[in-house]
């Protein structure tokens, strides 16, 4: 597992070299990404065998991964003589923690056949919010195969989000989601001081999302309180998760921060506060988690 120390980084910020016309908050967001997908893809694993060709890094086009700004991928290729069978292998060297997928075939009249698979990762710590190893291996009509590893990392600041504990604290389930009608079948419930203490620290330690678009949307859960303003009034506090993308968007007065809701302590600790046996929709769609 890739580690801040790895990548040559503090918890809090990265290295960045100067330069004109670039903001310094910029440089340092991007020279982390680039240090931590460097270190990521040092510890992907290789088939023994292979002669490394060359190797890149860089900002690319997110053409295929929609709404993900500032990807950072580099990436290295190697050339095998011999076959190899790389679904066995990934399988057998899979990293801590990862999930893998593939395989994903792509093949023509006019070009190689390649295969592909991707791991997503475990997030190491709350600057990542986005992770991926991807491999694919194209084979040649000589015999020959080519095997290409990218490390796709998205590095964003470290954003805390303080929910106001000091009005009741709404936390609402649902019994359907529907991505086209939205949920219906509302299942509320107060929290106690104590479970809204809980549900403050957790939502605290969450990072920033990497963003995504989905054509069709439907919301798992709403947090609903308010917080204190000028004249004792209350000010409407709202953190509303969706079901795609993985976005926990939080809304207090003016301000719009779009966390990541696919923490397990964040989605496991809503299941066990919803009431038993409520909410079902909003109990399957919380079912699964990253990190």
């Amino acid at each position: 597992m890739v580690t801040l120390a790895a990548a040559g980084l503090t918890a809090t910020e990265s290295s960045a070299s100067s330069g004109p016309m670039i903001p310094a908050a910029n440089l340092r967001v991007a020279d982390g990404a680039r240090a931590f997908a460097r270190a990521l893809l040092q510890d992907a694993s290789v088939p023994v065998g292979g002669v490394l060709a060359h190797s890149t890094d860089g900002l690319v086009d997110a053409m295929g991964l929609p709404g993900l700004l500032d990807l950072v991928d580099v990436h290295e290729v190697y050339t095998f003589t011999h076959a190899i069978n790389l679904g066995e292998y990934l399988r057998l060297n899979r990293l801590d923690g990862a999930s893998l997928a593939g395989p994903s075939t792509v093949s023509g009249s006019s070009i190689p056949t390649e295969t592909g698979y991707e791991y997503t990762l475990p997030f190491a710590n709350r600057h990542v919010s986005y992770e991926r190893l991807d491999y694919s291996l194209a084979d040649s009509r000589t015999g020959a195969e080519t095997l290409r590893v990218d490390a796709q990392v998205v590095w964003v600041p470290i954003v805390t989000v303080h929910m106001p504990t000091t009005h009741p604290v709404t936390l609402t389930g649902y019994d359907h989601l529907s991505l086209a009608m939205g949920p219906s079948g509302a299942v509320s419930v107060t929290l106690s001081p104590a479970q809204a203490r809980r549900l403050e620290r957790v939502v605290a330690s969450l990072s920033s999302a990497a963003g995504g678009v989905c054509m069709e949307s439907s919301p798992m859960f709403v947090i609903t309180t308010s917080t204190p303003s000028k004249n004792d009034a209350k000010k409407l506090w709202t953190a509303t998760a969706q079901e795609c993308p993985d976005v926990l968007g939080v809304v207090d007065g003016t301000r719009h921060v779009m966390l990541d809701d696919s923490s397990c302590a964040l989605r496991n600790l809503v299941l066990s506060d919803l009431p038993r046996g409520e909410a079902t929709a909003s109990r399957e769609a919380l079912g699964s988690c990253v990190r």
